[in-house]
């Protein structure tokens, strides 16, 4: 069997017998996968402190001939991003972050630009506070690294909503308020971007997601 390796984002963890875990990640180079890791819990384990939800890794890994996940053979821990634990508001928007992924992606499918996206949406959130800017940010690029998202001038939304739009598309979850956006106006082209992305996602699929709306409040919450 080949080794395969990938720089991961871990998204779930869950328990499998008595002293393994399953674990569900996005990965740079092979996007959405399951993993079995094997004796976690055991004093001499190797991935003992590793394998902890958003946590940030380089992998090694086999391919099974049984079943649709693969078996982890090493992992390095590249980043814990601690800040997240600390903080309810920012659990529950990464937490949002990794359902949209584990929603959208396809299995197995590279997605290099979605996972950078993800890196960097938890990187900003464990450094600052929950915002709705970064979140909305991460849903655009999402939605436009998949071919979701449409061009902003054949919405209805309006010029200073479209011009937002691509703004956050390019930038990301490093983007900041600008100055000319933090009228009024700004405020309501924000939400008017934020409900167009909600419809979009809804409409891809096949239903809101739950969690978005906990996520959004979550900004208002620190």
């Amino acid at each position: 069997m080949n080794l395969e390796a990938d720089n991961v984002v871990v998204l779930r963890v869950l328990p499998f017998r008595e002293s393994s875990l399953l674990i569900r990640w996005v990965g740079e180079r092979r996007g959405l996968l399951s993993a079995f890791a094997k004796g976690v819990f055991q004093k001499s384990s190797s991935f003992r402190g590793k394998l902890d939800l958003f946590c940030e890794c380089r992998v090694a890994f086999v391919r099974g001939q049984r079943s649709d996940a693969v078996t982890l053979r090493e992992a390095e821990l590249v980043e814990a991003h601690l800040p997240l634990r600390a903080s309810l508001a920012k659990l529950r928007q990464a937490a949002y972050a990794a359902r949209l992924l584990e929603s959208l992606l396809v299995p197995d499918a590279p997605v290099p630009g979605t996972y950078r996206a993800f890196r960097s949406f938890l990187d900003q959130l464990a450094r600052r506070p929950p915002r709705p800017l970064p979140l909305l940010a991460f849903e655009l690029q999402v939605l436009r690294d998949m071919g979701l998202l449409p061009d902003p001038e054949r919405t209805p939304l309006s010029e200073p909503a479209r011009r937002l739009a691509r703004r956050l598309a390019e930038q990301g979850a490093a983007c900041e308020v600008d100055p000319s956006e933090s009228s009024a106006e700004g405020a309501a082209c924000r939400a008017a971007l934020q409900r167009w992305a909600g419809a979009l996602l809804a409409e891809h699929l096949g239903k809101a997601l739950p969690e978005r709306r906990r996520a959004y409040a979550a900004a208002r919450s620190e």
